[in-house]
């Protein structure tokens, strides 16, 4: 009977923890901002490890539209997504040459990804990653949310904030940028 009054306690609070968590992501897919424009500080490296690239970064610049990406590049499970963010491009630049612009932060001087790409561990990405060094993308833009449901914008040529959101892990938000690129 122990046995069961614990079963029951642990069925509760993990059917009151999925549905907590599934009402944020759900709210989290559609967000309103009062920032319009994507501010990209001047002092980013780019870190361009693979030789595989679609466009150059004069390309990358003068692109009609762009996605913006943060990702912290010292999240093992963070980084494991870089190879989701280049499926997604043939999907959106087979047509119109929308660069997924990685921006990356790190709080071991980018020590995982440098070792993880010297090992072949991840894909050849076709686009050069930009290291933000002093954290600045974040701070300049409070639209870019240190978090995996808001941490991708489309913008258009002059940066301007179009959509924002996660296509990896929302459906309807990438049917949403997938049909903005599509519409150029």
């Amino acid at each position: 009977m122990k046995n069961y009054s614990i079963f029951i306690i642990l069925f509760a609070f993990l059917s009151i923890v999925m549905f907590g968590c599934n009402n944020n992501r759900q709210q989290a897919t559609v967000t309103n901002t009062d920032q319009k424009k994507l501010i990209v500080p001047a002092n980013l490296k780019v870190y361009a490890p693979f030789d595989n690239y679609v466009l150059d970064s004069t390309q990358i610049a003068n692109s009609a539209l762009k996605l913006y990406v943060s990702i912290n590049f010292s999240c093992p499970t963070c980084i494991d997504k870089i190879s989701k963010w280049a499926q997604l491009i043939p999907q959106s630049s087979a047509k119109n040459n929308v660069p997924v612009i990685i921006i990356a932060n790190a709080d071991d001087r980018f020590e995982l990804i440098k070792y993880l790409i010297k090992k072949n561990s991840i894909k050849k990405f076709p686009y050069p990653f930009f290291l933000d060094q002093k954290g600045e993308f974040i701070a300049l833009n409070k639209v870019i949310k240190e978090s995996a449901e808001l941490n991708a914008v489309l913008t258009d040529k002059d940066n301007n904030i179009l959509l924002q959101g996660n296509p990896l892990h929302f459906p309807e938000v990438k049917t949403l940028f997938l049909k903005k690129i599509n519409a150029l």
